[in-house]
């Protein structure tokens, strides 16, 4: 979780990826075990919500949200009904909402955590690459396959800005205090106004495609990693490159805000 006291790990059983595994949440510094869960088809994904207080993961066309304190059942959603198998979920900042995505879709989906009910279904023209939800709790933007970045209200439906980009837009992030939205189309990085829908400064251009990028905890910088094995940092205020570039020996798939 966001303050390193806690990690979840994942033991699986068999060759398929989706056979069954045993998830369990355990203490950093002593290793104990606070709970654990039987899944089967779990679609490697699990991850804390942002306050940490909830663990919510995927299996099958089961998404789980528990209490990260007990394990006990907050809500589970069976969406073979409504959705299909979805491979990517989220918990919104106040935990109130649970938006859920299959990148293979056109559409994400918003529930509610208490009432376990569909709040609405939002669309793209194009298949949803990814999401990400403002630390404010006000927006949510997804980004997709249709040149677009669409920016939400997250408690109505309702679309309040589109972003147009030149191609494939991959991944986005909002800043700490949420007044940016930070946004990948190939090898560029592109920063907008969250209010207005402008953009901000020059773009941030690598030699080659981005595949992942964090803002720092302060809001300043911006790490991001490339496919050419590349990982650089930049002033958020002038989008210019602080530092000569990290070489690796190999690509950075995720890079994290701690």
């Amino acid at each position: 979780n966001n303050n390193g006291n806690f990690y979840l790990s994942c033991d699986k059983s068999g060759l398929d990826i989706y056979d069954k595994c045993v998830l369990r949440l355990r203490e950093t510094e002593s290793g104990r075990i606070v709970f654990s869960k039987n899944l089967k088809q779990f679609r490697d994904f699990a991850e804390f919500s942002p306050d940490g207080n909830y663990v919510i993961a995927i299996a099958g066309t089961l998404i789980y949200i528990w209490d990260s304190k007990t394990g006990t059942d907050v809500q589970i959603y069976d969406l073979k009904h409504s959705y299909g198998e979805m491979d990517t979920a989220m918990i919104s900042p106040d935990n109130s909402k649970m938006i859920c995505y299959n990148h293979n879709c056109h559409y994400a989906d918003i529930w509610g955590i208490k009432t376990g009910a569909r709040i609405n279904r939002i669309r793209h023209n194009g298949r949803i690459n990814d999401a990400c939800i403002d630390s404010r709790n006000r927006y949510l933007a997804t980004a997709s396959a249709d040149s677009t970045v669409v920016i939400w209200d997250l408690h109505s439906g309702l679309d309040l800005k589109i972003l147009h980009h030149d191609g494939n837009v991959r991944k986005l992030r909002f800043s700490p205090n949420g007044r940016i939205l930070a946004t990948s189309c190939y090898g560029v990085i592109q920063l907008w106004d969250t209010g207005s829908g402008i953009q901000l400064k020059a773009p941030m251009n690598h030699e080659s495609n981005v595949l992942d990028f964090n803002f720092s905890p302060d809001g300043q910088t911006i790490v991001s990693s490339t496919e050419n094995n590349v990982c650089r940092f930049w002033d958020v205020n002038t989008g210019k490159e602080i530092t000569s570039p990290y070489i690796h020996a190999n690509g950075i798939d995720h890079i994290i805000n701690n």
